[in-house]
């Protein structure tokens, strides 16, 4: 029995979401780094099955940028002297 309904993916799709190629293509990363962000909250996805495939918000303005989530590595101060 068919109900017309539209299925999740192409409802999500309707409202502008973007695969993770395409916006790894717009942030000009790759399909890993799209992974890593979202798990770290940086960008907005959604699931659209029971796999793990999402679909992705654009960021507007407070898209993350390359490198600039990493940590800076810690700086050894020299060790000093005792002569």
């Amino acid at each position: 029995m068919s109900y017309g309904l539209v299925d999740r993916f192409s409802r999500l799709r309707s409202a502008g979401m973007l695969t993770m190629e395409e916006i790894a293509a717009q942030l000009g990363v790759c399909t890993a780094t799209v992974k890593i962000w979202r798990r770290h909250g940086l960008l907005r996805a959604h699931p659209f099955n029971d796999k793990p495939e999402w679909l992705y918000e654009l960021p507007g303005t407070n898209a993350p940028s390359k490198n600039k989530w990493k940590m800076t590595p810690r700086r050894r101060t020299p060790l000093s002297s005792t002569a």
